[in-house]
């Protein structure tokens, strides 16, 4: 399976200038959804996959950078996947790169 850590908003979380940090969340259920098509896994094992991915990352950042995973202050845009759609994703997005440009 995938592991897809990433650390920007950690790293550069005292950089301001010409960085924009952006948040993608969204709830286990819907997650797990999209794990059953992309993977083809049974969805309870989808679920796990997902709790055990998040566990690992609010482990990683806080030992590692001791900073809470999901801390909105590390973050310019927070979205929330389940209820926004693609193309609206990518238009907040952009709106905000613009802005910092």
């Amino acid at each position: 399976m995938r592991n897809r850590r990433t650390r920007g908003q950690a790293v550069l979380r005292d950089q301001w200038t010409g960085i924009y940090k952006v948040l993608v969340h969204g709830s286990t259920e819907r997650r797990a959804e999209r794990l059953t098509q992309e993977l083809n896994l049974p969805l309870e094992k989808a679920k796990e996959y997902v709790h055990e991915a998040d566990q690992q990352r609010l482990d990683f950042f806080k030992n590692v950078y001791d900073v809470e995973w999901l801390d909105s202050g590390l973050y310019d845009l927070a979205l929330y996947a389940d209820e926004v759609d693609l193309d609206s994703a990518v238009s907040l997005v952009m709106t905000g790169v613009t802005a910092v440009s």
